[in-house]
C-alpha cells in the first residue's frame, strides 16, 4: 500500500481562488481489471481540490473509493486554473461541434484538465525510476544537468516499484547523455504527468 497522502498535501500551493490541482480515481488494466477496456484504463471519479483542507476532508471517500474498486488516486502535481481550463474546453466543444461528435461533450473538462496546467506557474516534472539502484546515480545527473537552480529535485514520491523524482524543468538533453554514459536506460521523463497519490 503506498499513501502519499501526507507527503503530497504539504507540496501543494494555492496563489488564488481559481487554482486547483486534479485528482482522478483510475480502474487500471495492468492491476488485473478484467472490466477495462482497450484505453488500458477506467476513470471511477474526477476530483479538482481547491485546498488542502478539501484534500484532507476527501481522504478517506477516496481511500474507500480506491480499495473497493482495486484502483488507484493519481494527482498532478503541476496546479491548473479555472480560466485556462475554461478557454481550454471552449476550444474543445468547438472542435468538437464542428466535427459532429457532440456525444463526446461530457468528457470535455476532464480532458482539459488533464492537458492544460497553469499558465506561468513553474513545472514540475516526473523523473520515473523503476529500478533503485540507479537512484543515487540519477538524482546526481538531474543536479548536474543546467536549469533555473542547483538543485532541481525538490520531492520524493514512493510508487508501486520505485519513485517518482519531482523535479524543475533542467537540460534533458544533457540528462540522457550522461544517464547512457553510466549506462542507465530506460528511465522516463514526463513533463506534465500525474504521480501516485494512493494505491491499495
Amino acid at each position: 500500500m503506498i499513501d502519499n497522502f501526507d507527503l503530497i498535501a504539504n507540496f501543494l500551493k494555492f496563489e488564488s481562488p481559481n487554482d486547483f490541482y486534479f485528482l482522478q480515481i483510475l480502474q487500471r488494466k495492468k492491476d488485473d481489471n478484467e472490466c477495462v477496456v482497450s484505453s488500458n484504463y477506467r476513470v471511477i471519479k474526477s476530483y479538482y481540490i481547491y485546498s488542502i483542507e478539501e484534500l484532507n476532508r476527501r481522504k478517506n471517500k477516496i481511500i474507500e473509493l480506491c480499495n473497493s474498486n482495486n484502483a488507484r488516486a493519481y494527482i498532478w502535481l503541476n496546479p491548473r486554473n479555472t480560466i485556462d481550463i475554461s478557454f481550454e474546453c471552449i476550444r474543445q466543444f468547438t472542435d468538437l461541434l464542428q466535427h459532429n461528435n457532440t456525444n463526446m461533450c461530457y468528457r470535455v473538462f476532464d480532458r482539459a484538465c488533464g492537458k492544460i496546467r497553469k499558465e506561468g506557474s513553474e513545472r514540475c516534472w516526473i523523473v520515473d525510476i523503476d529500478e533503485m539502484e540507479y537512484f543515487d546515480n540519477v538524482c546526481n545527473i538531474i543536479n548536474k544537468c543546467q536549469g533555473k537552480n542547483d538543485n532541481h529535485i525538490k520531492l520524493i514520491i514512493p510508487s508501486k516499484h520505485g519513485v517518482h523524482i519531482i523535479t524543475e524543468g533542467f537540460d534533458r538533453n544533457a540528462f540522457y547523455i550522461q544517464c547512457k554514459e553510466k549506462g542507465i536506460a530506460d528511465i522516463d521523463i514526463h513533463r506534465d504527468n500525474p504521480t501516485n497519490l494512493y494505491i491499495p
